[in-house]
């Protein structure tokens, strides 16, 4: 079964959920005609039905061979949702430092930084652990020292955050 939503606005997705992405296909409908015209269906089977049946052949025999291919248009639009909802990566942009990979952040300290940036920026916060989960994913391994636990090669830069304390 597919499900089709025509809407005004993208679906909101909470934290980076693999099995969304992989399903979701945006079609961007991006062309405007400029005037209407009345009766244009019929038009175009009078004057160019055998042309349009012919592709619709094609079109059916290329699916059955090849499968369906994605549009590079709809790949785009979907990326571009996905970036515009990963909070993770806007939040390691605007507020963190990542310049070295001997560079150490605390769970608690980049936890409460993100859950103050997340509120500021009126963001759905993903919980503690699935942020851990998303730094780990995106190249900043936990770490552990005797004081406490953490991920290296990112930080927070003392002072220049009005979101940390």
């Amino acid at each position: 079964h597919t499900l089709w939503i025509m809407t005004n606005y993208r679906p909101h997705v909470d934290g980076d959920d693999s099995g969304f992405w992989r399903r979701l296909r945006e079609i961007p409908f991006v062309h405007t005609p400029p005037t209407k015209i009345g009766g244009l269906g019929e038009l175009i089977v009078r004057d160019e039905g055998p042309g349009v049946l012919a592709k619709m052949i094609l079109a059916a025999r290329k699916y059955l061979h090849e499968g369906m291919l994605i549009p590079d248009t709809v790949m785009e639009a979907i990326e571009a949702n996905k970036a515009d909802q990963d909070t993770v990566t806007q939040f390691i942009e605007d507020e963190c430092q990542t310049d070295s990979k001997d560079l150490y952040v605390t769970n608690i300290a980049i936890q409460d930084a993100y859950f103050k940036w997340c509120k500021a920026n009126k963001v759905t916060a993903l919980t503690g652990r699935k942020l851990g989960t998303e730094l780990e994913a995106r190249g900043y391994p936990r770490s552990r020292t005797n004081e406490s636990r953490g991920h290296k090669g990112i930080s927070l830069p003392l002072g220049s955050s009005r979101y940390t304390s």
